[in-house]
């Protein structure tokens, strides 16, 4: 039986792995579960769920790198038009800090999406019965 909001694994006691929260960013730890216990294959790696918990994933993170480039641009923007002098030094830093942790985290979530779209890919091919 399916859970709303939920992707099926094996990797939870009851077969579902959550996706709490209503922002892009939300499902951001259940790609990261799954990207971290990908299996080695033959044909390449195996995520632990269905076609239709990739397909869920997969769109998420589309919407979570979308996120993340969207925030870089604003702050980006907002850092050019500022007058320096209205912005404390730690207040920089901290933005400056803010910046390299998005970054990061984009990049983790593009090798996690490739991993997922790769895998849905594999899925969608695979002879069924």
């Amino acid at each position: 039986m399916s859970k709303p909001n939920a992707i099926k694994t094996p990797i939870t006691a009851d077969g579902h792995l959550e996706l709490r929260g209503n922002s892009s960013l939300s499902a951001l730890p259940a790609i990261f579960a799954l990207y971290h216990t990908a299996k080695r294959t033959e044909s390449g790696y195996a995520l632990q769920t269905d076609a239709d918990g990739l397909q869920t994933l997969a769109n998420q993170g589309s919407s979570a790198a979308t996120a993340i480039c969207s925030a870089l641009t604003a702050l980006g923007d907002l850092l050019v038009s500022a007058d320096a002098e209205d912005i404390k030094n730690q207040r920089l830093n901290d933005l400056g800090w803010l910046l390299v942790a998005l970054g990061e985290l984009g990049m983790d979530l593009e090798d996690a999406r490739s991993l997922i779209e790769g895998n849905l890919q594999r899925v969608a091919t695979q002879p069924t019965g």
